[in-house]
């Protein structure tokens, strides 16, 4: 059942006849009974979602059941461009658990791709074949009998999975869209290990298969205690003194536009907080000065972040860019902010701070101050994404 919040967001949104469905799973469940009569009886997870106010929503599932689980997305268009589903109809399905991995509805203006069809990460159709699961194994130079398992799946953008041999981890490979995989290459090779720090190294590329591979790092979360919190920031310091010459710059141009671009998504979801909104990311704004440019991770927080006992490891570093050092400390504190509601942000920020200073950086106040609240609006909307039932809360 939809919650009042999505009831009034998808009447707000008449340009997307499907909007209510793709956020109701039970609704959406019984849509697409006739098309996929396996879904009977399973459990619909949301695992992703992609919205796009009068244009498009693209929702990630996961289909629970006794025989396993399985992935599929929902792409909820408008009736224009519903008139392109002959096209999305053109390819040849391939036969799933579910049935035919491509579907349509058209009166609710909807477009079903089973995993791993994707209509952006194309590669992902060979992972259904054992020749074709061998050929992207040959490419990355892993070992043909080798199994990759599904970590991380944001449809139609990037797909993570680990690669195994007999029990053990051997690499992680990431398959990204083809207009992202040049940047995904450098930035995978862009950092190498320093003192305490150990970071996630390339391993190999492949261009037709829009894949990357990367060393799999063993350890636990970092704990986010106060000794972490120090060691953590002189972690990231010894990180942004690396060279990093070949990332892409992150002016403080594009910071701000960031901010507007959010404060537009909360007025899309919530037309009450769009005043707020705009002046919030005006202030930022305002606020946000040029700076020295560090190498940044560019998504630094605690699911980054690996304890190794003597050393920190960093994974992750497809957001990686040259910029102000205190956009990967705000970035930080924002998410300690939504992963632990009621966290302390000045004491969390000042002891991060502190351990970076210790470790050789030099970030200011105010700049911090600036960085966290954009850090805050860019995650303003992922009580939404994440599908929970009090998000505009």
């Amino acid at each position: 059942m939809l919650s009042a919040a999505d009831e009034a967001l998808a009447a707000r949104d008449a340009a997307l006849p499907g909007l209510a469905t793709v956020l109701d799973p039970s609704a959406l469940q019984a849509v697409l009974a006739g098309r996929f009569p396996a879904l009977a009886g399973r459990t619909l997870v949301p695992t992703y979602l992609r919205y796009k106010p009068g244009t498009s929503c693209l929702a990630g599932f996961r289909a629970d059941g006794a025989e396993g689980s399985t992935w599929f997305n929902v792409a909820a268009r408008t009736l224009e461009a519903a008139s392109k589903f002959v096209k999305f109809l053109e390819r040849p399905p391939l036969a799933t658990d579910l049935g035919p991995s491509r579907a349509v509805v058209a009166d609710h203006a909807l477009a079903i791709s089973v995993f791993p069809d994707d209509r952006r990460l194309k590669a992902l159709r060979r992972l259904q074949s054992a020749d074709g699961r061998r050929a992207i194994l040959d490419a990355l130079n892993l070992p043909a009998e080798a199994t990759l398992s599904l970590l991380r799946y944001r449809p139609e953008r990037r797909l993570v999975a680990r690669v195994d041999r007999d029990g053990t981890a051997l690499a992680v490979v990431k398959f990204h869209r083809p207009e992202a995989f040049a940047a995904a290459m450098a930035n995978a090779a862009a950092f190498a290990d320093g003192p305490g720090l150990a970071v996630q190294r390339r391993l190999a590329g492949s261009a037709r298969f829009g894949a990357v591979s990367g060393s799999w790092l063993s350890g636990s979360e970092l704990a986010p205690t106060a000794s972490n919190l120090r060691r953590a920031g002189q972690t990231l310091a010894a990180l942004h003194r690396q060279n990093g010459a070949a990332l892409a710059p992150l002016t403080a141009a594009r910071q701000r536009q960031s901010a507007q671009a959010m404060a537009a998504a909360i007025a899309g979801l919530c037309p009450e907080l769009g005043e707020a909104a705009q002046a919030v990311a005006a202030r930022i704004a305002q606020s946000l000065r040029a700076s020295h440019f560090s190498a940044l991770h560019g998504d630094f927080h605690l699911e980054q972040i690996l304890d190794q006992g003597d050393r920190i490891a960093l994974i992750d570093f497809d957001e990686a860019v040259r910029g102000a050092a205190a956009w990967d400390l705000g970035n930080f504190v924002a998410h300690q902010a939504v992963r632990a509601p009621g966290t302390d942000l000045a004491d969390c920020a000042a002891l991060l701070a502190d351990g970076y200073r210790s470790g050789g950086g030099c970030v200011s106040e105010p700049d911090l101050a600036a960085q966290t609240a954009l850090g805050l609006l860019r995650l303003a909307t992922r009580p939404f994404r994440d599908r929970q039932g009090d998000w505009p809360a």
